[in-house]
């Protein structure tokens, strides 16, 4: 569920903590990205102009983040960062709900309906295809789910009721 933070000009929705004295939270408005240093503080914030999703952390202050359409990449701790335009068309104007890096090359980003992977840290992105099983008839959803491992994702029904267990094979299907 969303909860929101509201405190002079920060209105943000999502925390991300990287460590006890640096947190980032992604604003609600302009794709603005707060950042504090000193556990909260004091705060600064970047202007991305298009609405961010999600952030990854990895070891030596290398930082992804998501946006609609772009894979944002901070290789100092999040003081600059680089868009790389993912060119996945079925996302332009959703929202790409979730990312999920093993490793700085190889990692997934999805919404409700579509799963796409990519080898080489977001430079080209492959579909993933779920021709072998039908997982929206079951009412799978990916929104809430989350990866285990490189091929195995867990993902709930619609209703919550079930947790479909669900693995990408080498010829990248879903099954």
């Amino acid at each position: 569920r969303y909860s929101y933070i509201y405190k002079g000009n920060m209105e943000g929705k999502d925390i991300f903590v990287k460590s006890k004295n640096e947190i980032f939270i992604i604003g609600t408005k302009n794709g603005r990205l707060f950042y504090s240093s000193n556990g909260g503080k004091t705060w600064d914030y970047k202007d991305f102009n298009t609405t961010l999703y999600k952030m990854q952390f990895f070891p030596n202050n290398v930082i992804y983040m998501t946006s609609t359409d772009s894979l944002f990449i901070s290789r100092d701790g999040g003081k600059s960062w680089n868009g790389k335009d993912m060119h996945i068309d079925d996302f332009s104007g959703t929202k790409v709900r979730n990312m999920q890096f093993f490793t700085e090359s190889f990692g997934y980003v999805y919404d409700n309906y579509e799963l796409y992977q990519t080898v080489n840290g977001g430079d080209t992105w492959e579909k993933v295809t779920n021709l072998s099983f039908d997982f929206y008839n079951y009412g799978g959803s990916l929104h809430y789910g989350c990866f285990a491992s490189k091929n195995i994702g867990l993902f709930p029904s619609d209703d919550s009721k079930t947790i479909l267990l669900a693995n990408v094979n080498s010829e990248k299907k879903l099954t």
